[in-house]
């Protein structure tokens, strides 16, 4: 047995590692919550300022991969911090339709006031753990969430899609690109008026 079939026994005996690491960050947001973090920067704010203060000048889609937010979240939360002075806003030299984004000094105090909070919402998260899976489990998330590691598991996952879907004895196991694409597309017109199908007699004239 391989590694990546162990990976998938592992994953049919428990509970999906999405779910898992959903409920996670969920019990991180609570603890965060429960910690005063109302008052100062939610923890996607400070996410966003402090992936910006280790890339000073980053633009919005690229603070998009960085951060994991969804591209139209961040667009709001930009402007948002924007509005309370803790980021600035430049058009992109090369592409005027880009932003990029700078901390100002407001921000920089913010982000460093919201630290200690933070560093403690992380301590009593990893409490739940003994110290040494603790370790493991930290260095595994930044291992997890590295760019080399998402470049090389979603060429890997694309690359298993492709194989799947090449033919195998006339077949095929998943539909075509052009498959999908017409049946997404369809009018919707065509699908609500079908063709009424007529018999045929024996004398050849039709019933309705």
């Amino acid at each position: 047995m391989n590694r990546l079939a162990e990976f998938h026994l592992a994953s049919d005996l428990d509970e999906p590692l999405f779910h898992l690491l959903k409920r996670v960050v969920q019990l991180a947001a609570d603890l965060h919550a429960a910690r005063g973090g109302r008052k100062g920067l939610t923890e996607r704010q400070f996410t966003v300022l402090s992936s910006l203060s280790e890339n000073e000048g980053t633009s919005q889609a690229d603070l998009v991969r960085r951060t994991g937010i969804d591209r139209s979240t961040l667009a709001d939360l930009a402007r948002r911090l924007e509005k309370k002075g803790l980021l600035t806003r430049r058009r992109c030299r090369h592409d005027r339709r880009a932003y990029q984004l700078f901390l100002t000094a407001q921000g920089r105090k913010a982000l460093g006031s919201m630290a200690p909070l933070m560093a403690e919402v992380d301590a009593l998260l990893l409490s739940a753990l003994p110290r040494d899976q603790a370790l493991v489990f930290r260095e595994s998330l930044r291992l997890l969430a590295s760019e080399d590691t998402a470049r090389r598991l979603i060429r890997k996952a694309r690359d298993n899609a492709e194989t799947k879907a090449r033919p195998q004895n006339g077949k095929t196991h998943l539909p075509s690109v052009e498959m999908q694409t017409t049946a997404l597309f369809r009018p919707r017109n065509a699908l609500r008026h079908k063709p009424s199908l007529q018999r045929v007699k024996l004398d050849g004239s039709t019933a309705r």
